[in-house]
């Protein structure tokens, strides 16, 4: 993967802050980026619920921890605004990339000081009047596409979708003991189903969650649920609608640890109950039997009543620590 045009950038941005699903479709950018500009430096700019997605990437060479609840307060605003904005234009970027698309991304990359800025195709809040707006052959593709589309944009060829993403020896030891503690053998084949969500409308039916389940099982894979301290209402209402209840897991491997060469990590899959199309999983990743088990169950969507698609109120239940779902939340890690 090499860049089309003569220019090569040595310090990159990449503004992407949150939530933590949207961060990770965001992470093949930054391997993209690496291929084509190996001796550049990569920054990203991130929400700290997401800085640990990113703390071991292979691809990021600095992370920018922006403190969003800093400058709810005129003070905070004040005291922390003009610090964080002279640190970015430290780094002097000659190139920055708004994945986010919305006016405080925008503000961060427009502050950065980057000559060039490219803003995903995606805007709001008048974000593409802060950068220029990239809108490629992906724009109503999958995301993680339509994120590639701005590194194209600056003259990059990107032949594989790669989500840099490395795990660390510690942290392979600590889900293997927790996975243990839960009665699960790490070895076999398992998958996460995570039930929660913040808007009630992005929730997928606890009932289509215990048939997904159960079409698992049927299929040799062991469904583990996993989710925060507000989830287990939910994850009880599946255990109960299963046929053979699911498997119980605590994630809570922290993600630290110095970087690593740029490599090919295993791949993460992500599916969404509103727009599988827009965020189904990618590649030769997953078995055509997985893929037609998911899509089986993700077109039952088509039959729920309306109300489920209806914005409710937001959860407000903190960072999602990871828990047993027996017992009390667990907050160790």
């Amino acid at each position: 993967m090499a860049p089309k045009a003569d220019r090569a950038y040595k310090n990159i941005l990449i503004v992407k802050l949150s939530a933590i699903g949207d961060v990770v479709h965001a992470l093949p950018v930054a391997y993209a980026l690496k291929q084509c500009f190996p001796a550049a430096r990569i920054t990203w700019v991130v929400e700290k619920p997401s800085y640990d997605l990113l703390a071991n990437s292979p691809c990021i060479d600095e992370i920018i921890i922006f403190d969003k609840p800093r400058l709810k307060k005129l003070s905070g605003f004040r005291d922390y605004a003009p610090s964080f904005v002279r640190l970015l234009r430290s780094r002097r970027f000659d190139l920055a990339l708004d994945l986010q698309a919305l006016f405080k991304s925008g503000a961060i990359a427009f502050l950065s000081g980057a000559p060039e800025r490219y803003v995903y195709c995606n805007t709001r809040e008048l974000s593409d009047r802060l950068s220029r707006r990239v809108c490629g052959p992906n724009r109503d593709g999958h995301v993680v596409e339509r994120y590639l589309d701005v590194v194209r944009a600056v003259g990059c060829e990107v032949k594989q979708v790669v989500f840099p993403i490395h795990i660390t020896a510690e942290e392979a030891l600590t889900a293997a003991e927790a996975a243990r503690k839960a009665g699960l053998d790490i070895a076999e084949p398992y998958i996460l189903l995570s039930p929660g969500a913040n808007w009630p409308n992005k929730r997928w039916p606890t009932s289509l969650f215990a048939a997904l389940a159960d079409k698992l099982r049927q299929d040799g894979f062991i469904p583990v649920i996993s989710g925060g301290p507000g989830d287990a209402a939910l994850a009880a209402e599946i255990t109960a609608a299963a046929a053979v209840p699911p498997g119980r897991h605590r994630p809570d491997a922290p993600r630290r640890g110095p970087g690593h060469a740029c490599g090919r990590p295993p791949r993460p899959h992500r599916y969404h109950p509103q727009r599988p199309l827009r965020q189904r999983a990618q590649g030769p990743g997953y078995s055509a039997r997985m893929r037609r088990l998911l899509a089986e169950s993700l077109s039952q969507r088509s039959r729920l009543p309306g109300g489920h698609n209806r914005r409710g109120g937001l959860r407000r239940g903190g960072r999602s620590d990871s828990w047993p779902l027996t017992g009390r939340p667990s907050n160790a890690s």
